[in-house]
Formats: structure tokens, sequence, C-alpha cells
């Protein structure tokens, strides 16, 4: 099975909601903590990528928050959604 970039965002995001659930058996909960463990290393490598790419096209010029150079805009975007 493959999956893409955001699929383990998803999925990290997911696995951490039901991580914190009290009701579950605990058989289940050590697989999904196998599983979850699995999918945060991957998610810590891709959101690295994304963060190096922000820092890469980020504007400078605005620190309140984050946002990309218009000059760089489609470059960005083209890069991100190959990312994901």
């Amino acid at each position: 099975m493959k999956l893409t970039v955001q699929d383990i965002f998803d999925l990290n995001k997911g696995l951490n909601e039901i991580g914190e659930m009290n009701n579950i058996p605990i058989k289940l909960a050590f697989r999904i903590q196998l599983i979850a463990k699995k999918v945060r290393d991957e998610h810590a490598i891709a959101n690295d990528l994304r963060t190096k790419l922000i820092k890469k096209y980020r504007d400078d010029s605005i620190t309140e928050r984050v946002e990309i150079e218009k000059d760089h805009l489609e470059t960005f975007n083209k890069e991100h959604d190959e990312l994901m």
C-alpha cells in the first residue's frame, strides 16, 4: 500500500486522537502505538522537509505570520504539492 505525505499527516493526527482514548482494550492500544510510532517517524521526516521548503520561500519582511513571497508562490506551490 502506497501512502502520500498528506496521508501520513492525516494518519498521524488520527492515531494521536485514538491514542488519547482510555476505553480501548490494551491489546488494541499496544498495536495502535506500534503503528503510531512508525507513522510518527515518517511524519517527522515529511514535516522537516515541509519546514525547510517554507523557510526557503517565506517572506522574511513579515514577522507576525508565515507568508510566502509572491514572486515564489507558484514555485513553492509546485514543490509543496510534489512533497504532499
